[in-house]
């Protein structure tokens, strides 16, 4: 759980699955028309004598216009719903990453605590291994004294005894690394974390794995899940690129008021003004470039 709560990796990949959501409501919005307010209120000038006359005479226009539009744009050849699609694709894929870090880092952290448990036995053992080396190097000294052994037995014991303190030393380095490690993971300081000492019982046996599996258990795999995800959203972006060689149909729409006289006057039934028509709209060259989308 620690590791769910508290990695950055995964914190990262959770904010990749947030923004690949929002993504599917912006798409889904152009489902829907736009409705929105356009005020605008100008005031021109004109003069009276053009080129330039230093005559004074000129006259001053005022309008305004405050109009309610809509827009829609008809989904005819299915640019909108596959383009939803599509981000329903990337989100199933962006979330079957997020699994993928997940497993890969439980995976890890796995790996580094029982590697730190097989370094306590090591460790149990090389202690072990340093206690008889300084007993048989006690001995072999007692011996050489007593004239039983030669100095050759001496030097060979005490080399023996460096040789287990030093794999001691290096195996203790070890296990702090992997100490670490598990910190990094869990997301905390590794100065905070002790893992007490527990060597693995020497019965342990790691569990035994059947001979053959089924081959259905590679679609439970989240980077498989997250390829298939994406290849269909590369099909969904076929369907895309394949709608942009067709016109499109867009409706608009206008109500409001429209006056050349003072602001209370606008609001007269005399001074409503509406606008509605379809539109068409195609492109006949591009030099290729729909085509080259298409194929990419």
């Amino acid at each position: 759980p620690k590791v769910e709560q508290a990695n950055q990796t995964l914190k990262q990949a959770d904010a990749n699955l947030r923004a690949a959501r929002a993504e599917i409501t912006v798409r889904n919005a152009a489902r829907f028309p736009t409705v929105g307010l356009n005020a605008t209120a100008t005031t021109q000038r004109y003069s009276g004598s053009p080129y330039f006359n230093a005559s004074p005479n000129y006259s001053i226009s005022t309008t305004l216009q405050y109009p309610f539009e809509v827009n829609y744009e008809v989904d005819l050849w299915g640019q909108v719903r596959r383009n939803i699609a599509a981000g329903k694709e990337e989100m199933q894929a962006t979330a079957a990453d997020r699994a993928n870090v997940l497993l890969s880092l439980q995976a890890e952290l796995a790996f580094d605590y029982f590697n730190l448990r097989t370094d306590d036995r090591l460790q149990q053992l090389l202690n072990d291994t340093v206690k008889q080396y300084r007993e048989a190097v006690r001995i072999t000294t007692n011996r050489y004294n007593g004239g039983l052994a030669a100095k050759s037995d001496v030097t060979q014991a005490e080399t023996q005894l460096q040789s287990a303190i030093v794999a001691a030393s290096n195996i203790a380095i070890e296990r702090a690394q992997f100490e670490h490690a598990i910190a990094n993971l869990i997301g905390v300081a590794p100065a905070s974390l002790t893992i007490p000492f527990s060597p693995l019982p020497e019965d342990t046996n790691p569990p035994v794995l059947p001979t053959g599996l089924p081959s259905e258990l590679l679609e439970r795999r989240p980077d498989v899940a997250a390829a298939e995800r994406r290849a269909n959203e590369g099909n969904e972006a076929i369907g895309i690129a394949q709608a942009a060689f067709y016109p499109s149909l867009n409706l608009g729409a206008a109500l409001g008021f429209q006056s050349n006289a003072t602001v209370q006057s606008i609001f007269n039934p005399a001074s409503v003004v509406y606008s509605l028509g379809p539109g068409l709209a195609d492109t006949f060259f591009d030099a290729g470039r729909r085509k080259r989308i298409k194929e990419n």
